[in-house]
């Protein structure tokens, strides 16, 4: 989350947070960032299995699926989202993997 309170209130409890980089077209630029790594998730990573399997995109009137994910089932692909924008600024490094435990 880029909100002040709760980077504020993180960082109360000891936690290193910083806000997210968001902007308009953010969400799907870093969707677009994160399938430029390899990723792998372990099987331990329940909630990131089960977040895949919900996340869909939203459709039109006619049914035609659009650009755009439904905002549900997405909060720790967010956090992947974000922590890897964050680090990277949107600019792959080569060869890049990414491992979720």
């Amino acid at each position: 989350s880029s909100e002040p309170k709760s980077i504020e209130e993180l960082r109360n409890y000891g936690i290193n947070a910083k806000p997210a980089i968001k902007g308009p077209g953010s969400l799907n630029a870093g969707i677009d960032f994160v399938k430029t790594f390899t990723v792998f998730v372990m099987t331990t990573s329940q909630n990131i299995w089960k977040e895949n399997k919900s996340y869909v995109w939203a459709q039109d009137k006619n049914g035609n699926f659009t650009n755009k994910p439904i905002d549900a089932w997405n909060h720790a692909k967010d956090a992947i989202r974000y922590g890897l924008y964050s680090k990277y600024g949107g600019k792959k490094k080569q060869k890049s993997k990414l491992v979720i435990y």
